[in-house]
C-alpha cells in the first residue's frame, strides 16, 4: 500500500484527550507530549491527503479538457472553454474527486484545531502547575471580599449559634 493510499486514524477521543486530571498533574505532564505528537503527525498526515485530492482533482479535470479539446462533447463537435468547463464539472470522476477534497480538507482542519487545542491544553497545565506549587488545591478558601474565611467573625457566629440554640432549648 502506498504511503499517500493510508487510511488515517481519526478515531480519537478529542475531549477525553484534552481534559486535564488536576490531581495528577505529573502524569498530566509526561503524557502531553505523547498526545500533541499524536495529533501533529496525524495533522500532517491529513494535510498532506489533502493536497493530494486536490491534486487528483487537477489531474482529472485535465484529462476532460484533453479528451473534449481532442474528441468533442457529445453533440458538441467544437466546444467552446465554457462548455468544455461545464462538461468536466458535472462529470462523475470529477464530481467524487472534488468530494474527496472537501472531506480531507474537513479532517485535516478538525486534526489542526486539535493541535492548536494541544497547545491550549499546554499552557492550562503550566497554569494548574503554579496554582498547585502556590497552595490553590490545598485548602478551602473563602471567596475573596467575603468574611467567611476571618477567624474572628467565625468565632463571633459560632457563639451567637451557640447562644441561640441555648436558648431554643429552655
Amino acid at each position: 500500500m502506498a504511503r499517500g493510499d493510508q487510511e488515517q486514524d481519526t478515531s480519537f477521543n478529542y475531549e477525553e484527550d484534552l481534559r486535564i486530571n488536576k490531581h495528577k498533574l505529573d502524569r498530566e505532564f509526561e503524557k502531553h507530549p505523547i498526545l500533541h505528537m499524536r495529533y501533529a503527525t496525524l495533522a500532517a498526515q491529513a494535510d498532506a491527503s489533502a493536497k493530494r485530492a486536490q491534486e487528483k482533482v487537477k489531474t482529472i479535470r485535465s484529462e476532460i479538457i484533453m479528451t473534449a479539446a481532442r474528441d468533442g462533447i457529445p453533440n458538441i463537435p467544437k466546444p467552446t472553454g465554457p462548455q468544455i468547463e461545464a462538461y468536466y464539472r458535472v462529470n462523475f470522476d470529477y464530481r467524487e474527486a472534488k468530494a474527496e477534497v472537501i472531506n480531507a480538507e474537513e479532517t485535516a482542519q478538525l486534526l489542526n484545531n486539535a493541535v492548536s487545542a494541544m497547545h491550549a491544553r499546554r499552557i492550562a497545565l503550566e497554569n494548574l502547575a503554579q496554582f498547585h506549587h502556590s497552595g490553590y488545591f490545598s485548602s478551602p478558601k473563602a471567596p475573596e471580599g467575603s468574611n467567611l474565611g476571618d477567624d474572628e467573625n467565625l468565632k463571633t457566629r459560632a457563639g451567637e449559634t451557640a447562644k441561640r440554640k441555648a436558648k431554643e432549648r429552655k
